[in-house]
């Protein structure tokens, strides 16, 4: 189980405002979401 910076990392505010579409999608990929509480994480180099 990788996780993608991009794509696995979310605000809780994202999460508040779309949770049925978090829920979906962590039903049909079944892989976990990491929530922020300050924002997404920047990339590093």
């Amino acid at each position: 189980m990788d996780i993608s910076i991009s794509k696995d990392i979310e605000p809780l505010s994202e999460f508040r405002k779309r949770s049925a579409d978090f829920v979906k999608r962590l039903k049909k990929v079944k892989q976990p979401i990491i929530l922020t509480q300050h924002a997404k994480v920047p990339l590093c180099s």
